[in-house]
């Protein structure tokens, strides 16, 4: 059992851009001839944008 100081420390180490299944996914995507934006002028934070479907992706990992 980690105390609330150790869980602070541990959960402010991860990433949140730029993780392995963003990239796997990124990847992916690429190699089938999709096209996307990262950054992007939108409220939220998105981590894919396909300006040619009008459509975002976010991709959430759990720990």
């Amino acid at each position: 059992m980690l105390t609330r100081e150790q869980r602070s420390c541990c959960m402010s180490q991860i990433k949140f851009k730029n993780n392995k299944p963003e990239l796997a996914l990124r990847k992916a995507l690429w190699s089938l001839g999709y096209s996307y934006r990262i950054k992007n002028r939108l409220p939220e934070k998105t981590d894919l944008f396909f300006l040619s479907l009008r459509t975002v992706v976010f991709v959430d990992g759990c720990f």
